[in-house]
């Protein structure tokens, strides 16, 4: 089960999902759009009946976010203040990047990621209901693993098993440093 949400921009925000406090100045209220996206088949037609299958692409997700905004009066935390967080984390997530990495916590699988772009901003501004809701696309529709795997061997050939837990049957990214002495 989904325990916790980070937003890994150039000011990191976390949110609990499981035994979440109704008392922080943010909480997520739902996240929908996680399933991968719908595949897309590539076919043709034949001149007489039928036809034949090219193959098949993994659609983009696309996240929606939905966050209670809960002002905080007494500290002089007000809802535009709580607003304004929101959009520098998901406006201005960082400043080489228009990307936001959101990582998943589960109680059952290791952390992972995937990297969401801002496409719309939902919310009544004049409303007593404070809620957000903010519409992303992922175009890369896989999540990726969060913890990463380095070796080196100065003397020689490195050989080693990497355990991978994304979603990408050859999620595999792999950086060479060749060092010449």
């Amino acid at each position: 089960m989904l325990t916790k949400v980070i937003l890994e921009t150039s000011d990191p925000m976390s949110f609990d999902i499981r035994g979440a406090d109704s008392t922080e100045i943010i909480t997520v209220k739902s996240i929908s759009g996680l399933l991968p996206g719908d595949l897309t088949l590539f076919t043709g037609e034949l001149a007489r009946n039928g036809g034949y299958y090219q193959g098949r692409r993994a659609g983009k997700r696309t996240p929606v976010f939905t966050f209670n905004l809960n002002p905080d009066y007494e500290n002089d935390i007000s809802v535009s203040d709580i607003r304004e967080m929101l959009y520098r984390q998901f406006y201005e997530p960082q400043a080489d990047s228009d990307g936001i990495q959101v990582v998943f916590q589960d109680d059952k699988k290791p952390d992972r990621y995937l990297v969401c772009y801002v496409e719309k901003w939902q919310e009544d501004l004049f409303s007593k209901d404070t809620v957000v809701q903010i519409s992303t696309v992922c175009v890369d529709p896989f999540l990726y693993s969060v913890d990463r795997v380095e070796e080196s061997d100065v003397n020689g050939w490195v050989s080693t098993n990497v355990t991978y837990d994304g979603s990408a049957e050859t999620g595999l990214e792999v950086t060479l440093k060749i060092l010449i002495a």
